[in-house]
């Protein structure tokens, strides 16, 4: 069960956007004649994990060396789409519908920090909690927003004329926007205190993007983050072609996961101890790639993927869920995590209410009922 520690846990979402193949880590499938697999690969265990090792992707095996009595691999949950945009909607919200607040705006809604939820870069959902949700911009205009020196800072008549554009408002009736849009305005005393602290510009790669998450999570005005990667060269995780690139990207993944590991042991938590102690790293992509290779040694979409939790309230050390021998997720039993015939068929909405239950969230709320898997928590 989750502890009370989660209300005050961190989430850093790390989004592999495109489609993994998880045979090349999470899931081997080398003795399954219907699933094709890279030459050379083998199923090894570190750290209880058990994955795929091969010789071009010394990192993962460091990773889980290292890390993997932390880390709990969810496999074989079903996203049900096989179209990008509607699996990557599904992923983080469990509904194909708009209306509906992703897992990481519901988790850092429920904190009053000043940017609750830090958008790098990746998907964002937030339909009722958008106050929640502060946004670098694509070319990290945040830091050009956040320069409030000489004619950047709003002069008095343009603050007297939102005055009365908020009065309006609440004169209308529409309370709900105003609070929303109080809140706002209220926090960028907050952010302006962080100019000169933190360079919201992002980076142009994975690590310097997440450098920012955890500076604003060591200086205490976040409680999630979500970065985006696109692999090596920005080459992307759609392979339709060209399959092979999936071992440079994760080898680059595996690398920089392990870093910031590293990094988190390192940096000090506002609230004591170190941010290891405390922030949960989601490392997760929409959905994962045919089992059969085609004309162009590429592999098609697949509704079934793979997800790796990492760190504070995870119970570490193993791995829930699996396939079948022809790419097909089995059923398990949430309570304990092994597989079971009269189990549940893991969803997106089990990935999600797993995530808010680490978070201390009452998960069934916001998933129509569906539970988390609590054999991944501690």
């Amino acid at each position: 069960m989750a502890d009370s520690s989660g209300n005050g846990r961190r989430f850093l979402f790390v989004y592999c956007k495109g489609g993994w193949d998880t045979t090349y880590v999470f899931s081997p499938m080398g003795d399954s004649s219907e699933v094709d697999t890279e030459p050379n690969a083998q199923a090894i265990e570190s750290g209880g994990i058990l994955h795929v090792d091969h010789i071009e992707r010394p990192a993962v095996g460091g990773f889980f060396s290292r890390y993997g009595a932390q880390t709990c691999i969810l496999n074989g949950f079903e996203v049900r789409s096989i179209a990008h945009d509607k699996a990557q909607r599904l992923l983080f919200t469990g509904s194909p519908s708009t209306g509906q607040d992703d897992w990481g705006s519901l988790l850092a809604s429920q904190s009053d920090l000043t940017m609750p939820y830090l958008h790098v870069t990746g998907p964002s959902y937030a339909a009722n909690t958008q106050e929640s949700v502060a946004r670098l911009g694509s070319n990290g205009q945040l830091n050009s927003l956040l320069d409030f020196s000489g004619s950047a800072r709003p002069s008095s008549n343009i603050e007297a004329l939102e005055d009365a554009f908020v009065l309006q408002r609440a004169m209308d009736g529409r309370r709900e926007f105003d609070d929303g849009l109080g809140r706002v305005l209220e926090s960028l005393t907050g952010v302006e205190g962080l100019v000169g602290a933190i360079n919201f510009e992002g980076g142009d790669d994975l690590a310097s993007r997440l450098d920012t998450v955890l500076n604003c999570f060591e200086l205490g005005v976040s409680r999630c983050g979500i970065v985006q990667y696109d692999g090596v060269d920005e080459l992307g995780w759609d392979t339709h072609g060209g399959n092979a690139i999936q071992s440079s990207h994760y080898q680059e993944l595996f690398g920089v996961l392990t870093n910031l590991m590293d990094d988190l042991k390192r940096r000090p938590s506002p609230n004591g101890g170190s941010l290891y102690d405390e922030v949960c790293v989601v490392v997760c992509s929409e959905m994962g790639r045919h089992p059969k290779l085609n004309n162009h040694q590429g592999k098609h979409h697949w509704t079934y993927t793979s997800a790796m939790l990492v760190g504070a309230g995870v119970a570490g050390g193993q791995v829930i869920g699996q396939y079948d021998s022809q790419f097909f997720g089995l059923r398990v039993n949430p309570s304990t995590g092994q597989l079971d015939d009269q189990g549940e068929a893991m969803t997106d909405k089990h990935f999600g209410a797993t995530l808010l239950a680490l978070g201390g969230l009452e998960a069934e709320i916001h998933t129509g009922g569906v539970s988390p898997i609590e054999a991944a928590l501690k």
